[in-house]
């Protein structure tokens, strides 16, 4: 017996519309959903003060390992911004710029951009990746680790920009990236992550992020008609 075999499949608005109900209602999408966050990463944050001092030192080593060229700019567009150095990697369009620790310190700076900062000398500030300098904090950067101890540099979505629109709720409505669930204080919070910090492709999983947050924020600003 010969076998009909379909090439060709048509579907009315009307029945396609049915038929995304049908779906929505049966429970499948939420079974979706609940294997997607059962495939997460599961981390735990890091709250070391040696261990967080010796990830910044990693971030700053990668760009330096690469050849990062220093450029002296100033950022920020309030009262003509602040002035600081960038580590500026050709090759990947990213730049790099941290903060000088001092014994009042709370917190690792950690601030990325893609503009070339010899073209412009006070380039937009993509994303700040902060974390504390010990202890847990309300940051949006967060180192974390994996059961087998790896880390891992993560965000929790909060972000600015000085813009109407543009923060917490804009990022994971529309974030794209890898997700993880990070366990503080015996609660569980989505996260996006950047990147495994020993990881050889660390410095191009930070360069996707740092283009995935600058895509949100165009996004944001000039939504789709």
């Amino acid at each position: 017996m010969a076998l009909k075999i379909i090439t060709d499949f048509e579907m009315s608005e009307a029945d396609l519309k049915k038929f995304n109900e049908e779906v929505k209602n049966s429970g499948f999408t939420k079974m979706m959903e609940k294997q997607r966050r059962a495939n997460k990463t599961m981390l735990t944050s890091v709250t070391d003060a040696a261990k967080l001092r010796d990830v910044r030192r990693k971030i700053k080593t990668a760009f330096a390992g690469q050849g990062a060229e220093p450029v002296k700019v100033r950022l920020g567009a309030r009262a003509g911004g602040t002035q600081a150095h960038v580590l500026w990697l050709k090759d990947l369009s990213l730049w790099f710029a941290m903060n000088k620790i001092g014994p009042d310190s709370k917190r690792y700076w950690n601030c990325f951009g893609t503009q070339n900062p010899n073209v412009n000398p006070n380039p937009s500030m993509i994303v700040q990746v902060n974390f504390p300098i010990s202890g847990e904090g309300s940051y949006g950067g967060v180192v974390a680790q994996d059961d087998s101890g790896a880390l891992y540099l993560v965000h929790t979505g909060r972000m600015g920009g000085g813009r109407e629109r543009i923060g917490l709720k804009a990022f994971w409505e529309n974030y794209q990236g890898t997700r993880g669930s990070l366990t503080v204080k015996r609660h569980q919070r989505e996260v996006a992550i950047i990147g495994a910090v020993d990881s050889q492709a660390f410095l191009l999983d930070l360069l996707s992020f740092v283009r995935e947050v600058e895509r949100i924020k165009a996004a944001v600003k000039d939504p789709p008609a």
